[in-house]
């Protein structure tokens, strides 16, 4: 799933900032040649939705609406990531309990939302 988010996060970047994975990380690269390694794709969409975005392309090219204007923008996959984000993380006794299952086009745009909603 990284990669395939990684690779949406590019396409929806552009030619304004280049995304690649650094080891565990992400080195994000700006057209200036400013590089910075961010730790995790949170930060990566943060990065990109700190510029302009446009969201009828990341719509298009993740499958997923998304609906109002920062900071009340929403997707039907936000209340999920945000249910996945705040909950605790899983015990033996509850790896059992069924997670929601996010395609990397969902994860990608929950992500962008929540950066964008949070810079606002």
């Amino acid at each position: 799933m990284r990669p395939a988010v990684g690779a949406l996060l590019q396409e929806i970047a552009g030619k304004r900032l280049v995304v690649k994975p650094f080891g565990d990380a992400w080195m994000v690269s700006t057209r200036l040649g400013r590089q910075t390694i961010l730790p995790g794709l949170e930060e990566v969409a943060a990065e990109i939705v700190s510029g302009p975005i446009d969201w009828l392309a990341v719509t298009a090219r993740t499958g997923e609406a998304v609906t109002g204007a920062a900071p009340e923008l929403a997707c039907p996959s936000a209340p999920v990531l945000e249910r996945i984000a705040t909950s605790p993380l899983p015990t033996h006794d509850s790896l059992s309990e069924t997670a929601p299952e996010l395609t990397p086009g969902q994860l990608t745009t929950g992500l962008l939302v929540r950066a964008a909603n949070a810079l606002s």
